[in-house]
């Protein structure tokens, strides 16, 4: 069978993820992801500084309840990107971030945009990782999006090597995962749930105080729904 280089492997699961557009400024350095959203038919929206990539793919999942993507070019692709990744993990919001990194033979060399990117975005993220394995590409890719997705959200940021982007492996030899993170909402505890309705009900001027956790959790419209039956104000 053909071989596919780690760029499609990486568009391949953004397209079983759903994705609809990546945010980026293009660098030599990732852009295999680019060719592979092309093949996947996933629009990549070009911007001019990494920091406003990470902060639409932030408002792609406040708009959405999705996780957004955005991808940045290796060295300063990824320090232009800090604030961005900060700002998420703040605000516990679901985004994967893919960066680049110089080749494996020439690490630690002098080459181009080298930078050790994890010890950097390790402090500014919920998941920081970088893979060395082509065949795990995909693996490594489904990694991201169900740490960025599970518990509390927040950013996951994930690198390759450039030679890991741009080496080929056959397809029969790669499996894309699936079922790899759930989309099941936790129930309340029926206990607290009735204390905490004793409590509206008992007091004298309630006020619901919601976060985006709400949002996240795909109860907006129950909460919605509470608010208007219940005639409590909500903040």
């Amino acid at each position: 069978m053909a071989g596919i280089d780690g760029g499609r492997l990486v568009a391949k699961v953004l397209k079983q993820e759903g994705v609809e557009c990546v945010f980026a400024l293009c660098g030599g350095h990732i852009d295999p992801i680019f060719q592979g959203c092309k093949d996947e038919g996933i629009r990549v929206i070009g911007t001019r500084h990494e920091q406003a990539a990470i902060f639409m793919a932030e408002g792609w999942a406040y708009a959405t309840g999705k996780p957004g993507v955005a991808a940045v070019t290796a060295g300063p692709g990824v320090t232009n990107a800090v604030t961005g990744l900060w700002d998420a993990y703040g605000k516990g919001v679901p985004i994967v971030v893919f960066g680049g990194k110089s080749s494996l033979r020439e690490f630690e060399q002098g080459s181009l945009q080298d930078l050790d990117s994890l010890s950097l975005v390790k402090t500014v993220t919920k998941w920081a990782r970088s893979g060395y394995e082509p065949k795990r590409v995909a693996e490594y890719v489904s990694m991201a999006f169900r740490q960025a997705c599970s518990g509390r959200p927040g950013p996951a940021y994930l690198e390759f090597p450039m030679d890991i982007f741009f080496t080929k492996v056959e397809e029969s030899e790669v499996t894309l995962p699936v079922n790899y993170r759930t989309t099941a909402r936790p129930q309340g505890d029926p206990a607290m749930v009735k204390k905490a309705v004793d409590l509206l009900l008992s007091a004298e001027r309630p006020l619901i105080i919601s976060g985006t956790g709400v949002w996240w959790s795909q109860a907006a419209d129950k909460l919605q729904e509470f608010v208007e039956l219940a005639k409590i104000p909500l903040s």
